[in-house]
């Protein structure tokens, strides 16, 4: 034991950069070594523990290398929170939970904020598992989860993990404005150029999501939120993500997601990450004809599959059927929703697609068409007042003919279909 003691004393020296807790780690551990194995101080030869402690030492480094990383990443998501996986720092401790925003099958979702700290609020999901396996393979992926940083993906800030109750508490971005759902519930018109924009959002988080090694699974339009205001498209509820990075060709088994949104394979067998642009074009096709192709109410299950796995959709009867809805568009839709996973075209090309290359750099549709209306009723008062002064009925003819070619003029700088 006393040769231990000089071997503490020897990493410490050693090691002088390590604060008081890591200092206190450390000679615990070698400790803890010599009470549980006392002839293992025996066997080491002087001639090796100069090496023992450059081991240890090494390792001690890496720890401190470590903590330094996970520091920086956090200051680059733009939050000091870590993810706490000890039990005894319970969610109650740092959140305050509010009113309940959400809830479907074994979770619910919850408004919160920091205790003491109301600058800033979250929203936390609540999930319970059946057993301590499935949630220490749960916590793997959501604390790779909270790496994820993308303008068009619900940010992870936290992870609180409760063994003893079988609980995970995911503190998430809380973000404003409507879902997809509830914009096509209301038959809240929207434009050709905010559906185009809604799509490649989404469409863009999908293909980060599937570069980082995820599959969302459970990408619907309840999962999709729209802010007009404020100009921004995210994807939510990332729990039911997969993590299939170390295995990126590995097929998935387990059924997940709102039914209505489940691609072919999914109800046949294995699937993979095409199962997530599937479901894309299913919102596409809602926002293009307010409808989905296959879901009537009333239909349970089995007549649900059917028509999934089975039905063809009549592309030429909707194109007769819906004059506003392009044959570009209709284009995008068909090839997201291919039957055969491995026909349907990727989130990748699907935002090189000519429907999605045509982003606007005006703000939205109606507004461009409020400033045109309004800039030209402008001009139009001001002719009328200088006709209504013109001296001669001659004078007044070639007033309006200028007039007329000056609104024509606005008329082409202001049109709303601007591209670039």
């Amino acid at each position: 034991m006393t040769e231990f003691n000089d071997l503490n004393t020897s990493i410490l020296s050693s090691q002088s950069g390590l604060s008081q807790e890591e200092r206190k780690s450390a000679i615990e551990s070698v400790s803890f070594s010599a009470s549980s194995s006392p002839k293992l101080s025996q066997r080491i030869k002087p001639s090796k523990k100069k090496d023992l402690i450059k081991l240890i030492g090494t390792v001690v480094k890496l720890e401190q290398t470590r903590r330094k990383d996970s520091i920086m990443r956090d200051q680059e998501c733009g939050t000091n929170y870590t993810s706490r996986k000890n039990s005894e720092q319970m969610f109650e401790n740092f959140y305050e939970k509010l009113e309940k925003i959400g809830e479907g099958g074994n979770s619910c979702v919850h408004r919160c904020r920091r205790i003491n700290d109301d600058s800033q609020h979250f929203a936390v999901k609540i999930t319970k598992f059946s057993n301590e396996e499935i949630i220490l393979s749960e916590t793997d992926t959501s604390n790779r989860l909270l790496k994820l940083s993308h303008p068009n993906v619900c940010k992870a800030y936290d992870l609180f993990v409760e063994k003893s109750f079988n609980t995970t508490y995911l503190i998430m971005e809380y973000i404003n404005g409507q879902t997809i759902e509830q914009w096509i519930q209301q038959k809240q018109t929207i434009e050709d150029n905010e559906i185009r924009f809604i799509m490649n959002g989404l469409l863009e988080g999908i293909d980060y999501l599937h570069q980082q090694g995820f599959i969302h699974r459970d990408i619907s339009s309840s999962n999709v939120i729209y802010d007009r205001d404020c100009k921004k498209v995210k994807i939510i509820d990332l729990s039911t993500c997969k993590d299939n990075k170390f295995s990126p060709h590995r097929k998935l088994l387990t059924v997940i997601g709102n039914d209505i949104y489940r691609a072919p394979e999914m109800f046949e067998g294995a699937y993979h990450q095409e199962v997530d642009i599937w479901a894309a074009g299913l919102i596409l096709f809602q926002l293009l004809f307010q409808k989905h192709p296959f879901f009537e109410s009333g239909d349970d299950q089995v007549v649900l599959v059917q028509k999934v796995t089975q039905q063809e959709i009549d592309w030429d009867l909707l194109q007769k059927t819906n004059d506003k809805v392009s044959p570009c568009q209709i284009d995008l839709c068909q090839e997201m929703l291919k039957k055969n996973p491995s026909d349907r075209i990727s989130a990748k090309q699907a935002l090189r697609h000519p429907f999605l290359k045509q982003r606007l750099c005006s703000k939205d549709f109606s507004f461009e068409t409020r400033v045109k209306s309004q800039s030209i009723k402008s001009i139009m008062r001001i002719k009328s007042c200088e006709e209504f002064t013109s001296e001669t009925n001659t004078k007044t003819d070639t007033s309006l003919h200028s007039s007329s070619q000056k609104i024509t003029s606005v008329e082409e700088n202001l049109s709303p279909l601007r591209y670039f």
